[in-house]
């Protein structure tokens, strides 16, 4: 088994702000979103959190698309 997620071990409300910031961006910024978690004191990479970022994004997706199909019924 892998290793869990850098993101994922951020204290709730921290990851509750990163998913917010990943919508209001467009999941766009990353590097800028390292570096605020950097300032937080979370050593966190931007590539780790572009990964965590698509994998959210398609999640949301998935819930939007599942919405939808709901609506439909």
């Amino acid at each position: 088994m892998g290793r869990r997620s850098s993101v994922e071990m951020l204290p709730t409300e921290l990851k509750a702000w990163l998913d917010r910031a990943l919508v209001e961006g467009n999941f766009s910024g990353y590097e800028l979103l390292a570096d605020e978690l950097r300032t937080r004191g979370y050593e966190i990479s931007r590539s780790s959190v572009q990964r965590y970022g698509s994998g959210f994004e398609k999640r949301l997706q998935t819930l939007k698309l599942a919405s939808e199909q709901a609506k439909a019924i």
